[in-house]
């Protein structure tokens, strides 16, 4: 089920806050978390495991925007108001991959903080020439 858009924070090349990324609903998310153990073997025996190795988060992201918001769920936002919206969109989430923007983003399980979107996929046909769905992945930076 669909619910209103989560709050997307777009941070500028600097680490100030450039604005808020507000999408007209997300589909879904998905919540990566995963870490190595390192092995090592010995000459006869068994592997022993010698520590772990922490892997970034990964959070998958089905969105979308729409050319008009409806009535009651418009938010303030970068693109608000434009007279494409989703053009607008796409061009901020492609700047974000191109630039390597960092964000940050509260989800319903929890928040990421310094991410960046590592891959952005779309399409566009007849049917959906009003919206934009995106699938949008990304890692948050262990700094």
């Amino acid at each position: 089920m669909a619910y209103k858009g989560s709050l997307f924070q777009i941070l500028n090349e600097s680490g100030g806050l450039k604005g808020e990324l507000v999408f007209d609903a997300i589909v879904s998310e998905t919540h990566e978390v995963e870490n190595k153990v390192t092995e090592f073997p010995i000459d006869s025996g068994f592997v022993v495991s010698d520590h772990v190795i922490r892997k970034n988060r990964v959070l998958s992201m089905e969105v979308v925007s729409v050319r008009h918001a409806f009535k009651g769920r418009q938010r303030d936002g970068l693109t608000a108001g434009k007279d494409n919206k989703i053009k607008e969109d796409f061009d901020l989430l492609n700047e974000m991959v191109q630039k390597g923007l960092r964000c940050n983003v509260v989800t319903i399980l929890g928040a990421y903080t310094n991410c960046v979107v590592t891959k952005f996929k779309t399409k566009q046909d007849v049917e959906t020439s009003t919206i934009m769905q995106a699938n949008l992945i990304l890692r948050e930076m262990n700094v």
